[in-house]
């Protein structure tokens, strides 16, 4: 396409805040007044190709921003999750990407600090095992090497024991009475692996937990 000649801007109160840049070929290009400003666009310029397209980035990057932005103020995300809300929004690689940097340096995603809180929150107050915290992890985007440290450091065997034996213990109080053995160790086996904790832990604890009398 050669150069084309830039014949108005000028807003319409149907689209709001935006401004419609009009050129000669009969092409409008709808961008906020931010861009107008920062790519100085003004009748009579003349703009080739490079430029038009230029201005089309600008445009869908400020708008993946904007709505990033507004996506992260209602719960913490993770970059993966980021990424899969615009891109749901149908914006291209390049926005996402130019959005996704944008949040990083506001503090606005931190994947090693997510990572970290979630899994100390859902082994602690949620009782979650170590396979159900990586299994939510992953499922959220958040890296292998990242789930790896933050589970690392809440997950120890000691740790893991002693909130599957509350757990279960909590659980069999709940049981009627009379409940014979075998329905109290599938009832409690299909509890604690539902909560994510390794085969051995769930051994471990049955083992202790049925052979306990009860309160």
């Amino acid at each position: 396409m050669p150069a084309i000649i830039l014949l108005k801007v000028y807003r319409q109160p149907r689209y709001g805040d935006m401004v419609s840049v009009e050129f000669d070929d009969g092409t409008v290009v709808k961008v906020d007044p931010e861009i107008v400003v920062t790519h100085r666009v003004c009748t009579g310029k003349v703009l080739g190709d490079d430029e038009v397209a230029a201005l089309r980035k600008a445009q869908e990057n400020l708008e993946s921003r904007r709505a990033l932005v507004k996506y992260l103020q209602v719960y913490r995300r993770t970059e993966g999750e980021a990424r899969e809300y615009l891109r749901r929004r149908k914006f291209r690689a390049a926005a996402v990407d130019s959005a996704v940097a944008a949040a990083h340096e506001l503090g606005l995603i931190n994947d090693v600090a997510y990572a970290n809180d979630f899994a100390q929150s859902r082994t602690t107050c949620s009782k979650h095992g170590i396979l159900r915290v990586r299994y939510d992890l992953k499922n959220r985007g958040v890296r292998d090497e990242l789930i790896n440290t933050a589970t690392s450091e809440v997950g120890s065997r000691e740790v893991q024991l002693e909130q599957a034996r509350e757990l279960a213990q909590r659980r069999r109080k709940s049981f009627p009475a009379g409940l014979e053995l075998a329905a109290q160790q599938r009832r409690l086996a299909g509890l604690l692996s539902r909560r994510g904790f390794q085969y051995e832990i769930v051994a471990q604890v049955l083992h202790e937990i049925l052979n306990t009398p009860d309160d």
